[in-house]
């Protein structure tokens, strides 16, 4: 589940980095919301419909073994992004994403991302 949120708090550390035209740029097709524990997020293998910049909270990327099972491979908190590789064209996410803590992060549309980094 997840819910619209004000600005405020602990900000995205790439986000934090841009020049202010492209944070502009990316704030237009941009929401900042919040996410329960235990959210998927993004499934592996399936197409990349979103971009995440956490502020607050983590994410754990999940290898998907033959099984179903996943083996947890990282964790992105407010340093980091999920999802990015849709902005270079890559349709698929190569692994499962799901919220490690609650998560309160700005969710772009992979299309709008793609079309802002290029």
């Amino acid at each position: 589940m997840s819910l619209e949120r004000s600005s405020g708090g602990r900000r995205n550390c790439l986000l934090a980095a841009l020049a202010p035209a492209d944070q502009s740029l990316l704030a237009l097709h941009s929401k900042e919301l919040s996410f329960e524990l235990g959210t998927l997020l993004q499934e592996a293998g399936s197409p990349v419909e979103f971009v995440y910049f956490p502020h607050e909270g983590m994410i754990s990327l999940l290898a998907v073994m033959s099984d179903g099972q996943g083996i947890e491979t990282a964790t992105v908190g407010n340093e980091g992004v999920v999802g990015a590789m849709a902005g270079f064209g890559v349709g698929q996410g190569f692994a499962r994403a799901v919220v490690q803590a609650p998560l309160v992060a700005s969710r772009s549309e992979g299309a709008a991302f793609q079309v802002a980094v290029q």
